[in-house]
């Protein structure tokens, strides 16, 4: 309980501290008035195809576990997690999820968490993989700051690597039935023996996607009221942001997220207001996407259950 209110006030504090920032600045603040209506529309366009994305990356995992979700719950179980991990500390929506299934298709709460496991590892991989090319691609980037990012995302990969090829073999030592059961929790090697290559495929190419189109969002959101940035640029301050995203810090990563961009912009020599604006701008037009449809599908499945 004190752990997670004390995320919700880190969160708190974080947004405050913006939002103080913006108005002892008023001529930033004064740029989200200049968001047109076709601006906040194609935004918000954006984010609901971010929940497409993030929902058909849900129903893809899930398949992988035999599981076989319509659109209304992949899509929908994806919104309302949305906008439950926005509200509650502690990803609510995660276990709002894993209830709903054990509720409806039997599928255990252990193998749930396997389901996260996989799935926030993955994407850790994607991230770090796709930061690392950045990081040696991008020309503009001093030598310093260089070595420290190629050091990061290196180390996360390294990371993933040794859980992947490791656990499994130290699982197979350990003699306590207890810490074999909680081990086990990170033994996925069965998803990608059970799971086919079009699959597998198919989420490694939805997590590519979801980044990049996290980046336009991003990239479109500098380019309401500033010169936009190098797309490359972009993409490699998703990536930090990404991160931040995996692991959840406050709920909804409010906050976080936004100073994590900023500080990816410092890097990059972009204006540090300039990128605290551009996200929060993105995170406004996800937020009217997330609660939108996280609100339907809460009283459309509810409805199902009770029927």
């Amino acid at each position: 309980m004190i752990q997670r209110v004390f995320k919700a006030v880190v969160g708190v504090l974080l947004i405050v501290s913006i939002l103080i920032y913006l108005n002892q600045n008023a001529d930033l603040a004064s740029a989200f008035r200049r968001i047109s209506t076709l601006d906040l529309v194609f935004l918000v366009a954006l984010s609901v195809l971010v929940l497409v994305l993030l929902g058909f990356q849900f129903k893809t995992l899930s398949s992988m576990f035999s599981v076989r979700l319509r659109f209304r719950e992949w899509f929908g179980l994806t919104s309302i997690n949305a906008m439950l991990n926005l509200t509650i500390p502690a990803k609510a929506g995660l276990l709002v999820r894993g209830a709903y299934l054990k509720n409806t298709y039997r599928f255990p709460f252990a193998r749930y968490a396997r389901l996260l496991i996989f799935s926030h590892l993955m994407m850790m991989g994607v991230i770090a993989f796709i930061g690392l090319g950045l990081s040696i691609y991008i020309t503009s980037l001093d030598s310093q700051r260089r070595q420290y990012l190629v050091l990061f995302y290196s180390s996360i990969l390294m990371g993933l690597f040794v859980v992947f090829y490791f656990a499994p073999r130290v699982m197979t030592k350990i003699r306590s039935h207890r810490m074999r059961s909680i081990c086990e929790l990170a033994h996925i090697f069965p998803v990608f023996n059970k799971s086919s290559a079009q699959r597998w495929l198919i989420f490694i190419v939805i997590l590519v996607l979801l980044n990049i189109l996290w980046a336009v969002k991003l990239q479109y959101s500098f380019s309401v009221f500033s010169s936009v940035p190098e797309f490359t640029h972009i993409l490699l301050i998703q990536c930090m942001a990404g991160l931040s995203l995996v692991i959840s810090f406050t709920p909804g990563n409010l906050g976080v997220k936004e100073a994590v961009i900023a500080i990816g912009a410092s890097l990059l020599n972009i204006p540090i207001e300039v990128a605290l604006i551009a996200s929060l701008i993105d995170r406004a037009t996800s937020m009217i996407a997330i609660f939108f449809f996280g609100l339907l599908f809460s009283y459309l499945l509810n409805r199902d259950l009770q029927s």
